[in-house]
């Protein structure tokens, strides 16, 4: 609920940085404040969800990257991709 609640400041703040970054007017305090209020309410908020955040369907597990990259890691290891 807090993160609903969170929400229409959040994107008041947003716009007023992107209207900042048209008119160049004190873009940097108005952006950090924008980030820092977002990251602060709803960011952190839905990271402690233990739910992917690139697919709110999934959770990730013990995995704080949500996905395994073993895989990646070890490509090539194993002698089957040659350049």
């Amino acid at each position: 609920q807090r993160m609903k609640d969170a929400t229409p400041q959040c994107i008041t703040m947003v716009e007023g940085c992107n209207d900042a970054l048209q008119t160049r007017l004190q873009e940097h305090f108005s952006c950090q404040a924008a980030y820092r209020y977002c990251m602060s309410t709803i960011t952190s908020e839905y990271y402690g969800t233990a739910l992917n955040p690139y697919n709110i369907c999934l959770e990730c597990g013990n995995n704080p990257l949500c996905y395994n990259f073993f895989n990646i890691n070890n490509e090539g290891k194993d002698g089957g991709t040659t350049s």
